[in-house]
């Protein structure tokens, strides 16, 4: 408290100060005081005492003292004035102050919530509020009376949490006190008022002048008044009269009591001496008791008249609240023992005959008050004990002296007495407790001191004792003091076994490790589970949480998974127990959570052996959590590592996983790669194939793979595709989807690339939608053409992308692509877009915009010549040209509108060669634009330029031009001009001559300017060379010829050496040639149009000597002129040596102008004659025409010799043989003489047309047999037919021999021409280029010339034996070739023939197939193309065919040959096939199952499929029945071998039915339910042998199945997992054809109707089940099996069965199995509704059936009502007598159990009982029973059962079926949690520990015995081992939860 508060007195000890003792033995008893300086000289007070709570208002200071006793404060509060009254209205508290305040205190939250003024007082002093009051009982609102009369009513607002004054009624009078009672106000002052609340009316009582001290309500209208003298006087409101109450005595303060019966007033007498009196109220006895005080100040108004009146009093220093009391003569004995006045007590006592026994305690009880008690004080006490028999009062005596002891000796002394108690004695329950815990905390101290290693201490020991147990837990667990906490744990108190307190004790180990929380569990959940049930599925969780933090940590962790797999075990294996049991039959939501929860861990512990299956085999580790998952995450988890082989892992270790759990490995892999699918692709392209091929159906894999095409990324990745390629070989309807994806594949390609954003596209939404393909050319990729026309599956599709590509090449100006496009189209498709293309391109744009026109006519021209349509295209072309290559000042409207007409273009070209012509000076532009020009105005560019040159006047511009025209141009008149013009223009100008023409004199000097003489050279070189084109373009025209001759005289003029010069025969030749030219005009000669054309620009000649004498000059005459002009250049001539020239333009002369008689000419000219012929031999072509002349010249004999001279020089080279043979030809022809050279013209004719000869032309021509010459050329196939007969009849020869020749040559030298296709999807197929058909085309072509028929089929029976069995198509020819000529012999091959020519075989060629090709084609290697094309050999006809046929025929193309069968070829049957083929079938996996193993995932389902359906083809039963009996043995032991078993039994039943005798039939039949039923147990983990054994007894082997221990062991075990026995019985039965219903009601009626049903012993009929009260063992496994049999159906049928049964049968026992069956099946709310009782009701009526069976046992007759009814404490009395006998005793334990009795009589004659009969297992449940209910804990009784308990238990281990060490380890874990564990006898464990050599586990017991045993067994061990090993094995406990291993080992260490 602090400085100004209530300080508490005791009672009991008048020291505190004076003892008011009355008369009638009441006292006054001091409870509180108040410093006196807290308060004034007249404080004014203010109190109630309502419920033990004394609120207290003194000045200003107010205090709630919620224990008057104690003084407990629980609010005080400072007020800022005075309070003037309060009131208290259920939790509210409303204070009022002298200033007119008024505050709300809410008395349970303690503070205050509201305040207002309702009136302010301003001048103090005296009291303003008179009163507060209720206004209505039960209401909430206060009336407030002040002093100057105003009456108010004040409430709380509860929205505003505000007070609220409202004036009721203003009196208008001073007022000194008041009281209110139902609605009626008395006012006392000045006046006396009532004031009437409900009538809101004021009355005025007449007083006169009467002064009230206080009024009290005493009735309905009555009030009790004080006057100011100190008496009383009765006041009416009803009639407002007041009447005088006669008293004897004066009165200062009173308080009053109303109540219906009796009425009470405490008052204090005015006397110098004052009294506190009590009287009754109108009565004549009125004092009840009468009491001396002293320094009265107030009186407390208590609640009721009952409780003790207090008061306040003032003593010397302070303000004590005192107490009424009565007092006793007991109590005034008490007081003085107290003041351990023991001889006045003594005589008190005997004066008033009281026990002496109370001083004794006394003494007892001084001595415990002690400070510190000696061990003496211990002696004298327990001395004085002895003689007193309350044993409550020696509890709670040793408990204090315990508090004080001061050694550890004396509090185990006293202990020792506590536990020498009769416990019976103790009836107290508190007190047992008190006594329970004393014994068994200073046991759990003791334990601790010794774990610890720690002396054990007084203080040590109380400190323990005054902690928490719960949290002294807390404490060790969280400074890792396991052994400690395992130590407390044990012995917590069965309250503190709480969710919570489990879930944070839980808490404090998630940060332990493994083997901390292993060795801490080991206590925790047993006792956890025990008093804890429901906490089950906490510790559930937490192991499993430590598991996953194991595995988050498990780099750090060790051997992770090893350790945890054995960490979960021992977990699941302590978790079994009672209470896994209880929850495993219990069918609560609680129950099933936790039961799920520990299947959970089940699974975890499979999980973790699969992780560790996984590490060590396959070198991966799966997360757990995955694992959990199931198998989706599992291979989710595992795809996603690096695994050394997937399909391997998946095979041998996840299908049969699968498989065993029941699940569909098809439907589990393919909903696993559906979920990869939607992954990223990357994640599962590499996994998801190896995944597809561990799936067994066809089915299934087909529709996988579609989704698998159309989800992977394209072009699909190697291991798709092979998947693909691998499914397209087999024969099922999905395959043509499959194929239908890989023909999708490259649009799919193009619509997934992501430059396109077209992926959400579909194959119908780009179908007829240009959107797909502009957005490709949008994109513009590298591959744009190819992923357009990729998209265009049909003709008017790849006719938009065609046009939209053009588009798009020519708005880009990309000829090059334009150019390439167009040359990947056909004919068809071009004349297609090119009327399109034209229009989108014929707006006026394309005229303005030169860079698109440019590109659009290269584009429009280059299509329409390839779709050979230019023509139609022509005159649009030409205009754009034109336009195109125009100069811009030339370009108009004008212009273009001319272009479109021939004339027009004539006028624009007119402009052009002008526009040309003026600018000159860059040839290579003029070249350029010339090209242009010619190229639009569609003439030859040299016709420009010879145009051009008409105009020009620049030798040199000629020269260049000229050139170009030699090069470019082939038009003969062009070519010709063009050489005249030079010949015109070659030499000086004249006008340089200065009249010098035929000066021979002029010279270089002499020339105006220099003369470049080699360009006058090269000018005429090249006219020459012009001219000479022209020649042989012109095939010998004589105008051209006319050119040619004057063009070849300057062919030798050159310089003989650098000096010379040839100006003057330049000049010479210019000059004659134009005088020539002239002449000829001027005469008009014909036919030279070339020499006298008129040229615009040309040097001048003389003309002047002809023109003068007219047109009558001859030429003779003309030529003596020219002579005579010529003799003066003459000497320049020869000077420059061009004598050949003179003579050369003297002979053209000649032969233009006919003077062959000239004298002058003719000499000249003979001579140059020889020499000029052998030049023209000599030259690259022989000018045939020339040649011919010059021949002609000759005489005819030599004319002949030269030629045939010729014809031996140049017989090698056959363009110049050929000639020569020409001219032969036209002389002998000119001459009529003999043809001898036609010969040599049909051998160059033959020559010529045979142009792939090969033969030597020496040896061609000079070859005079010619039929030598035919045969080779036909072995050559260098002759056709038509060529044979031509060249036969040329030459005279046999054409039929060379008939046959040729056919037999085309038939045995056909080579098939063919190529291999790879499809999109891999596969390879053959196509034959050249078929049969052009084979028998030719062939047909020779046959119908051959006339001899029998050499022709001589020819073909020859080769139908030597011809290629792999050439299909020579046979069938050679079979069209038989059939014209009426031959049948082979005909019937034909349909072979066809059937082979479209089959593609399958298998490689055999070795039968290998030595026929080698006995036919020696030496010569087997013919590439048998890879897909079978033999057609003889042996297909013939009984030997299955050799080569054995390999071919197969399941997937059997029926193919079908169409060969019975009749083509006659030795191959239908039955024969498939026999064969089913025989052949090879069941042989990639993956071998190793011998022993079973493999229950089907490996050849699909193939079964095929062969059943193959075995449908054969029409003879027993044949099929057998092939399907051969199939049984061939697949591995599993699924496969029921699948082949099956198939046989289908067809021998079918063999059976059709009447035919099977031998096989019953053996067949008896594999077939042997292996399906085989298959059953391995699919359900039933394969033991004893069931196998009982294969050919189905019924035996449904009974052996239900009475598999695992049904128990799934209820009794936490590890065993039960198979599916019911799901195995129903597939054994439906194979069978058993109804299983009908077979489970057998067995639920043999278990459950049977009194006896599996009992061995009727001792066992009861067991005490814990919270469950079930039936014995036995009754349990019946009750049990029934449940699981009724699981594995209609469960609401066999509630309404089991119902059935329940009302049917009147035993007791049936009754009980039946309906805990039902419990066990049925859920608590179906139960409900059943029997229309709880849930908890119905299972303590099956545990009364249970009950009343055993008592009928016994021979006690009752029925459930009767027992229900009966006494149960006689009916155990009657059992207690018969205690000899097990049967009783477990009843007795049943009906405390279900009664809930714990009569320590009873209790004490059942344990003893038990233990004499060696019943451990009750004793164990009831020691558990003892523990949780904190009973007998300290009894000699509880002491014996655990001896017995522990005595049994080392017993058993001799004989345990369980481990040694774990059964041993279970046992040292059940014996440390004992809570007496240091008084029990564990010798016996030693001992057997010695024995079986277990020291460690020795060494642990040793710390419990005495220290003398303890030292020699030490000894002992120590001889048989030595220290460093017993402290190993101790190392090896450290983590199994053991305690007291550092006592043990120190002890080790320190012993000698």
């Amino acid at each position: 408290m602090n400085d100004f508060g209530w300080s508490t007195c005791n009672p009991a000890d008048e020291s505190c100060g004076i003892r008011d003792i009355g008369n009638d033995l009441y006292e006054s008893v001091p409870l509180l005081s108040l410093q006196e300086d807290a308060v004034g000289d007249n404080p004014r007070v203010n109190s109630l005492a309502h419920e033990n709570v004394l609120y207290i208002a003194i000045d200003h200071h107010f205090w709630i003292i919620s224990d008057i006793e104690s003084g407990t404060v629980d609010f005080t509060h400072k007020f800022s004035n005075t309070i003037d009254a309060f009131t208290l209205v259920d939790d509210l508290l409303l204070v009022g102050l002298g200033n007119g305040e008024v505050h709300l205190i809410n008395v349970h939250l303690k503070e205050i919530i509201a305040s207002c003024c309702v009136n302010e007082n301003v001048w103090y002093g005296d009291k303003f509020i008179i009163g507060m009051y209720q206004e209505v009982v039960g209401s909430q609102i206060f009336l407030v009376l002040t002093k100057k009369g105003q009456f108010y009513r004040v409430y709380l607002n509860e929205d505003t949490k505000s007070l609220h004054s409202d004036l009721l009624v203003d009196i208008s009078h001073n007022i000194t006190t008041a009281a209110y009672s139902n609605g009626l106000l008395l006012a006392a002052g000045s006046k006396l008022i009532v004031y009437d609340l409900f009538f809101n009316m004021t009355h005025e009582i007449a007083c006169n002048n009467i002064s009230l001290k206080s009024v009290w309500p005493a009735s309905e209208s009555i009030f009790l008044g004080l006057k100011s003298d100190g008496t009383l006087c009765r006041i009416c409101c009803s009639v407002l009269l007041i009447a005088d109450m006669p008293t004897d005595e004066r009165i200062q303060d009173m308080v009053f009591y109303n109540h219906v019966k009796k009425s009470y007033l405490y008052y204090v007498t005015v006397e110098s001496e004052p009294k506190i009196k009590m009287a009754e109220y109108l009565s004549e006895q009125q004092h009840v008791f009468n009491t001396d005080i002293e320094n009265f100040i107030h009186l407390v108004m208590n609640q009721h008249e009952d409780d003790n009146q207090i008061y306040l009093a003032r003593y010397e220093n302070c303000i004590r609240l005192n107490i009424i009391r009565e007092t006793k003569p007991e109590d005034r004995y008490q007081r003085l023992i107290r003041k351990m006045l023991y001889k006045e007590a003594e005589i008190f006592a005997q004066q008033y005959n009281l026990s002496r026994l109370d001083i004794d305690k006394a003494k007892v009880a001084n001595i415990v008050d002690k400070c510190a008690c000696t061990d003496v004080d211990i002696s004298e006490m327990l001395s004085l004990m002895g003689n007193i028999p309350d044993v409550h009062f020696k509890v709670k005596s040793c408990q204090s002296a315990v508090a004080v002891c001061e050694t550890i000796e004396g509090i185990e002394r006293i202990l020792s007495f506590l536990a020498a108690l009769n416990y019976n004695e103790i009836n107290d329950r508190p007190l047992q407790l008190i006594l329970n815990s004393m014994v068994t905390s200073f046991d759990t101290y003791k334990t601790l001191a010794r774990c610890e290693n720690v002396q054990m201490t007084v203080n040590g020991y109380h400190h323990f004792i005054r902690s928490n147990y719960f949290e002294y837990l807390c404490g060790a667990l969280r400074k890792r003091k396991i052994e400690s906490a395992i130590i407390i744990f044990s012995r917590l108190d069965y309250n503190d076994f709480t969710c919570e307190n489990i879930t944070s004790i839980l808490g404090n180990l998630s940060t332990y490790n493994l083997d901390e929380f292993t060795s801490f569990a080991y206590t925790m959940i047993p006792l956890t589970l025990v008093n804890c049930p429901d906490a089950l599925n906490i510790c559930a969780e937490a192991i499993i949480a430590k598991v996953h933090a194991i595995e988050r940590n498990r780099r750090e962790e060790e051997c992770f998974p090893e350790r945890t797999i054995t960490f979960v075990d021992e977990m699941l294996r302590i978790l079994n127990g009672e209470t896994a049991l209880r929850m495993q039959m219990s069918t609560k939501e609680e129950d099933v959570k936790a039961m799920d929860l520990i299947e959970h861990l089940i699974n975890i512990s499979k999980c973790l052996n699969t992780i560790l299956e996984l590490k060590n085999n396959y070198d991966i580790f799966l997360p757990l959590q995955d694992c959990l998952a199931g198998p989706g995450a599992m291979l989710r988890s595992m795809l996603s590592m690096r695994i050394k082989c997937v399909e391997k892992f998946l095979k041998n270790f996840l299908i049969k996983f699968m498989v065993r759990n029941n699940f569909d490995a098809d439907a589990v892999l393919a909903q696993e790669i559906d979920k990869l699918l939607k992954g990223s692709d990357d994640y599962w392209m590499s996994d998801v194939p190896q995944v597809w091929k561990c799936i067994s159906s066809t089915t299934t894999q087909l529709q996988l793979l579609l989704r698998i095409l159309r989800a992977a990324p394209k072009p699909w990745c190697g291991d798709i595709r092979q998947m693909m390629n691998e499914a397209l070989d087999w024969n099922h309807p999905l395959v043509t989807e499959v194929q239908c994806e890989a023909k999708n594949e490259p649009i799919y390609i193009v619509l997934y690339r992501s430059e396109y954003g077209l992926r959400n596209e579909t194959l119908k939404s780009i179908a007829g939608d240009t959107f797909a393909i502009q957005r490709i050319i949008y994109c513009n990729l590298p591959t744009m053409i190819q992923d357009v026309y990729t998209l265009c599956s049909t003709p008017e599709s790849k006719n938009t992308a065609n046009l939209l590509l053009l588009c798009h090449f020519i708005d880009s100006d990309d000829l090059n692509n334009v150019f390439d496009l167009v040359n990947t189209h056909s004919i068809e498709e071009r004349k297609r877009y090119l009327p399109d293309l034209c229009h989108t391109y014929s707006d006026d744009n394309i005229l303005h915009d030169a860079v698109l026109r440019r590109t659009f006519i290269e584009s429009l021209t280059y299509i329409a010549e390839k779709s050979d349509s230019a023509y139609l295209y022509e005159e649009m072309l030409d205009a754009y040209r034109i336009i195109d290559v125009l100069p811009s000042h030339l370009l108009s409207m004008d212009i273009f509108n001319k272009c479109h007409s021939k004339t027009g273009r004539q006028e624009v070209l007119n402009s052009v060669i002008r526009e040309l012509s003026l600018d000159t000076e860059d040839f290579d532009v003029f070249l350029k634009q010339s090209k242009r020009f010619a190229r639009v105005f569609r003439l030859p560019h040299t016709k420009i330029i010879f145009e051009v040159c008409l105009l020009a006047n620049d030798i040199s511009f000629i020269y260049k031009c000229a050139l170009q025209i030699y090069e470019n141009s082939t038009d003969v008149e062009t070519l010709s001009l063009t050489t005249v013009l030079i010949l015109r223009q070659i030499g000086i100008d004249r006008e340089d001559m200065h009249g010098t023409f035929f000066n021979d004199t002029v010279q270089n000097d002499d020339m105006g300017k220099p003369v470049d003489e080699e360009l006058l050279s090269n000018c005429l070189k090249i006219g020459r060379n012009i001219c000479a084109r022209s020649y042989l373009l012109s095939d010998g025209d004589l105008k051209v010829a006319r050119v040619f001759r004057w063009a070849n005289n300057t062919v030798n003029l050159k310089k003989t050496d650098e000096n010379s010069s040839n100006i003057c025969t330049m000049n010479t030749v210019q000059s004659t040639f134009s005088m020539y030219c002239e002449y000829i005009k001027f005469q008009k000669s014909p036919g030279m149009d070339y020499l006298t054309y008129s040229f615009p620009c040309q040097k001048g000649s003389d003309t002047s000597d002809f023109e003068d004498t007219g047109a009558e000059m001859s030429k003779g005459v003309f030529c003596r002129i020219l002579m005579q002009r010529l003799q003066n250049m003459e000497p320049a001539i020869i000077r420059e040596n061009q004598h050949w020239t003179l003579l050369h333009m003297l002979i053209t002369l000649q032969g233009q102008l006919g003077l062959f008689t000239e004298p002058v000419l003719q000499g000249t000219i003979g001579k140059f004659k020889g020499k000029f012929l052998t030049t023209v031999f000599s030259a690259p072509e022989i000018n045939e025409s020339l040649t011919f002349s010059l021949l002609l010249s000759y005489p005819k004999d030599k004319a002949f010799k030269i030629i045939n001279d010729a014809m031996k020089l140049y017989r090698m080279n056959f363009t110049k043989f050929e000639a020569i043979v020409k001219l032969g030809m036209r002389l002998t022809n000119f001459y009529k003489t003999t043809d001898y050279y036609a010969q040599y013209m049909l051998g160059i004719k033959w020559r010529k047309a045979l142009t792939a000869c090969t033969l030597p032309l020496k040896t061609f021509f000079l070859t005079l047999a010619k039929n030598a010459l035919l045969e080779p050329l036909i072995t050559q196939n260098e002759i056709t037919l038509e060529q044979i007969t031509s060249f036969c009849k040329d030459f005279k020869l046999n054409a039929q021999d060379y008939y046959i020749q040729y056919l037999n040559h085309l038939i045995a030298t056909w080579q098939p021409k063919y190529e291999v296709r790879v499809d999109p999807i891999g596969n390879r197929t053959l196509f034959i280029q050249n078929d049969e058909e052009d084979l028998t085309s030719k062939c047909l072509k020779v046959v119908p010339l051959i006339n001899n028929r029998d050499a022709v089929l001589k020819c073909v029976d020859t080769l139908w034996n030597t011809t290629n069995f792999y050439h299909y198509e020579v046979f069938i020819a050679i079979l069209s070739i038989a059939a014209i000529l009426n031959d049948a012999r082979h005909y019937h091959f034909r349909v072979a023939l066809l059937f082979l020519k479209d089959y593609q075989r399958t298998s490689k060629p055999s070795a039968v197939e290998t030595d026929e090709w080698c006995a036919r084609f020696l030496h010569k290697p087997l013919d590439a193309i048998s890879e897909w094309r079978f033999p057609f050999s003889p042996m297909l006809f013939t009984p030997d065919l299955w050799k080569i046929l054995r390999n071919e025929i197969n399941l997937s193309n059997y029926e193919k040959w079908f169409k060969l069968a019975d009749e083509v070829l006659k030795h191959l049957n239908r039955n024969e096939i498939c026999s064969i083929v089913v025989k052949c079938v090879e069941l042989v996996s990639n993956d071998q199952i190793a011998p022993g193993n079973y493999n229950l995932q089907p490996m050849f389902e699909d193939i079964f499929v095929e062969i059943d359906k193959c075995l449908a083809h054969i029409t003879d039963p027993e044949l099929a029945a057998s092939m399907a009996f051969h199939l049984i043995s061939k697949p591995p032991e599993g699924a496969d071998r029921v699948n082949a078993s099956k198939l046989a039994y289908k067809y021998a039943k079918i063999c059976k039915d059709s009447g035919v005798n099977s031998s096989n039939y019953y053996q067949i039949q008896k594999g077939f339910y042997t292996y399906s039923s085989k298959h059953i147990l391995h699919v359900h983990n039933l394969d033991a042998e004893k069931y196998l054994a009982l294969l050919d007894s189905p019924s035996d082997l449904i009974n052996a199945l239900y009475k598999d221990e695992r049904i128990i062991n799934r209820s009794n075990a936490c590890l065993s997992q039960c198979p599916n026995i019911n799901k195995a019985t129903d597939e054994i039965g439906a194979l069978f054809q058993i109804d299983m219903r009908s077979k489970r009601i057998e067995l639920l009626n043999m278990w459950l109707n049977s009194p006896n049903t599996l009992l061995e012993d009727v001792d066992q009929s009861i067991c005490l089940m814990p919270d469950m009260n079930d039936a014995c063992e036995q009754n349990f496994e019946c009750i049990l099996r029934a449940a699981y049999l009724c699981t594995g159906d209609d469960v609401s049928f066999w509630c309404d069965h089991l119902q059935q049964m329940f009302e049917n049968t009147a035993e007791f026992l049936v009754q009980g199995r039946v309906l805990k069956t039902l419990c066990m099946i049925a859920s608590p709310e179906e139960l409900n509704e059943r029997f229309d009782c709880p849930y908890e009701s119905i299972l303590q009526t099956i545990d009364k059936f249970f009950v009343v069976h055993d008592l009928r046992s016994l021979g006690i007759m009752v029925d459930i009502e009767q027992f229900s009814n009966i006494s149960k404490s006689r009916l155990l009395y009657k059992l207690g007598k018969k205690l000899s006998d097990s049967i009783s005793i477990k009843v007795m334990t049943a009906v405390c159990d279900i009664y809930k009795i714990y009569d320590l009589s009873v209790w004490e004659k059942v344990i003893p009982g038990m233990i004499k009969l060696n019943m451990i297992n009750e004793l164990k449940k009831c020691l558990t029973m003892f523990m949780k209910e904190n009973i007998m804990l300290c009894s000699v009784v509880y002491f014996n059962a655990w001896q017995a308990v522990v005595d049994n238990t080392f017993a058993s281990l001799e004989t345990t079926e369980q481990d040694f060490d774990t059964a041993l380890m279970d046992l040292v874990h059940f014996v440390q949690s004992s809570p007496v564990l240091n008084q029990l006898d564990l010798s016996k464990g030693l001992k057997i520990c010695m024995i079986r050599k277990k020291y460690a586990f020795a060494l642990l017991f040793l710390q419990y015995v005495p220290a003398a045993v303890r030292d020699e067994k030490l000894a002992e061990l120590l001889r048989r081992n030595t220290k460093q090993d017993l402290l190993a094995s101790l190392e090896k406990l450290r983590y199994r939860g053991v305690i007291g291993l550092q006592f043990v080992s120190e002890m080790v260490q320190q012993s000698p």
